[in-house]
């Protein structure tokens, strides 16, 4: 992130205003703990429900990305493939058949709220 802004600040005239970089330094505080624990319980969760949380969270990611490059930025083959591994991820990384059914539909309900919670706001904002 650091790189980037400091790139369109130096090299192309100007980031413009320190909006974004503060919301995507924002999210990273906030989603960097939490995909800590996700990877933690799904890698050495003895509890089959942390272990789908963990798995779901991390294809809802991708899931949330998906809609998030279909349906505002327009950028179809980005969504098709975050769409890709929005499934993908449960289906080769689950233990058995029952964990790769319970995380796609966490991965579901987890891609629903990212995007509730990260894009709405950004639209109400006028961003």
């Amino acid at each position: 992130m650091l790189g980037y802004y400091g790139y369109a600040e130096f090299g192309r005239d100007g980031a413009g205003s320190l909006f974004f970089p503060l919301v995507w330094l924002g999210l990273a505080l906030v989603a960097g703990p939490l995909f800590g624990v996700a990877g933690r319980w799904w890698r050495r969760g003895r509890d089959a429900r942390r272990r789908v949380a963990g798995l779901g969270a991390f294809a809802g990611l991708w899931g949330m990305e998906g809609l998030l490059y279909a349906v505002d930025l327009h950028h179809i083959p980005e969504a098709y493939t975050c769409l890709a591994l929005f499934v993908l991820i449960p289906l080769l990384m689950a233990r058995d058949h029952k964990e790769r059914a319970l995380a796609m539909g966490a991965a579901v309900a987890f891609a629903l709220i990212a995007y509730a919670a990260v894009v709405v706001p950004l639209h109400m904002v006028g961003a």
